[in-house]
C-alpha cells in the first residue's frame, strides 16, 4: 500500500460493526440467533473494514422503550444470547470484541470467553459494574442516557449549549467514579448518548450534539458515537431504519469531521467507502 492510501487508512475512525442477538433489535439485518449467523456476519463485517464488533444480547429499540417489562431480560439470558457468539468469534476471527452490556455477570463472562471491551449503556451505574470492570482492565466505553424513569427531559429544551454542558457533565462524573474505582484512564472512552427514548434527545439535539462533537474532546477521552439507521435520520429522510442507508453515511462523514474516533454502524462497507473518499479528497496534494 503506497503512502498516500495508508494515510487514508490510519485517518478514519474505527469503525465498529454491530452484532444484534436480542429479537426485538429494530434492524433486522443486524440479528444473530446462533453462531453460525454471527461468524458468517462478522466474517462479512471484517471483509468490508470493521476494527471492532459490537455484541449485544438486549435492545433498546426506542419503540419498546416505555414497556421496561418487554425491555428487561434476565442476566441468564442475556449470557445465553452472547457468550456463546462471543466464543465462536473469538476462536475464529482476529478482531476486537465488544460487549454491550451493563451487567457485572455478563462483562465478566464475555471478557473470560474473548471480548476485549466493554460497552455500557448506562455508564458503569449498576451495582457492582465499577468494581468489575476495574478488575477485568479493558477498554469500556461510559454512555450518556436518562434511562426508563427520565426518558424524555432533553425534549423540551432549547437552550442546546446548556445541554452540551449537562450531558459533560455526566460524563465527567462517571469517568470520576471510574478512575476512583482505579479503572485506567487510558481504559475509557466516552458516548454523548444519540438517540431518542431512553437517550432523551429528540431529533435536532442530536444533530447539534453531532455538530458539535469537539465539545465532548475537551475531556481528554476518546468518543464513540452511534447513530446508524436511528430515529434522527428516519425524520429527516421520513423513511424507515431500513431506508436510512444514506442519511446514515451522511452522519458518519460529519461525525468523522467532528472529531470521532469510533463509529458504530450497521453497514460498514458503504460507511468506509465514503469516508475513504472524503479523506482521499481531503488529503490530496498534501501527501
Amino acid at each position: 500500500m503506497c503512502y498516500f492510501f495508508s494515510k487514508i487508512v490510519k485517518k478514519i475512525p474505527k469503525i465498529m460493526g454491530i452484532l444484534n442477538a436480542d429479537p426485538k433489535s429494530f434492524i433486522k439485518n443486524s440479528q444473530v440467533f446462533n453462531t453460525a449467523q454471527a461468524i458468517d456476519k462478522t466474517y462479512k463485517m471484517i471483509k468490508h473494514g470493521a476494527d471492532i464488533i459490537d455484541i449485544g444480547g438486549e435492545a433498546t429499540n426506542p419503540k419498546i422503550t416505555n414497556n421496561s417489562r418487554e425491555r428487561i431480560i434476565s442476566v441468564e439470558e442475556e449470557c445465553d444470547r452472547v457468550i456463546d457468539i462471543i466464543s465462536a468469534i473469538h476462536k475464529r476471527f482476529h478482531i476486537d470484541i465488544s460487549i454491550d452490556t451493563s451487567h457485572p455477570k455478563v462483562m465478566k463472562m464475555a471478557v473470560e470467553k474473548g471480548a476485549n471491551m466493554i460497552n455500557d449503556q448506562r455508564a458503569l451505574t449498576l451495582p457492582g459494574a465499577l468494581e468489575e470492570v476495574s478488575k477485568l482492565n479493558v477498554p469500556v466505553c461510559l454512555m450518556h442516557m436518562f434511562g426508563k424513569n427520565n426518558p424524555n427531559k432533553f425534549y423540551h429544551i432549547n437552550d442546546y449549549y446548556k445541554m452540551l454542558k449537562e450531558i459533560s457533565l455526566y460524563l465527567k462524573m462517571r469517568i470520576k467514579n471510574a478512575i476512583a474505582k482505579g479503572i485506567k484512564k487510558k481504559n475509557i472512552i466516552i458516548d454523548p448518548g444519540l438517540g431518542g427514548g431512553i437517550y432523551g434527545k429528540n431529533t435536532k439535539q442530536n444533530l447539534f450534539i453531532l455538530k458539535n462533537l469537539n465539545f465532548f474532546k475537551k475531556n481528554d477521552f476518546p468518543v464513540l458515537v452511534g447513530f446508524s439507521r436511528k430515529s434522527m435520520v428516519c425524520e429527516i429522510i421520513k423513511s424507515s431504519p431500513k431506508n436510512a442507508l444514506f442519511g446514515t453515511i451522511a452522519l458518519s462523514v460529519i461525525a468523522m469531521q467532528q472529531g470521532a474516533k469510533i463509529i458504530r454502524l450497521h453497514d460498514i462497507k458503504e460507511n468506509i467507502h465514503a469516508l475513504k473518499m472524503i479523506l482521499a479528497t481531503n488529503l490530496a496534494g498534501l501527501v
